[in-house]
């Protein structure tokens, strides 16, 4: 199933609001705390669950799908906090 790419895609907006200029530098330990900030400040029903589980393939190399938006946050935010 394909994922719909808007201009305001999840990683875009982590990666913007961290301010950084390469999506590869959002799995760089050096940003984990920005990237903590940032996940916390957004609303899960900001992004559709496709993009939730697309940032936690992408971040966490783990290809586990949640079933909602809220569930992939909070997974999102456990990994990062405990790494």
């Amino acid at each position: 199933m394909s994922c719909p790419n808007p201009p305001d895609d999840l990683l875009d907006v982590l990666a913007r609001r961290i301010g950084l200029s390469c999506l590869s530098d959002l799995c760089s330990t050096s940003c984990r705390p920005q990237l903590l900030q940032v996940l916390s400040d957004l609303s899960p029903g900001d992004f559709p669950l496709c993009q939730w589980n697309e940032a936690i393939s992408y971040l966490l190399r783990n290809d586990m799908a949640c079933s909602s938006p809220v569930q992939a946050k909070t997974h999102l935010l456990a990994y990062l906090n405990t790494q």
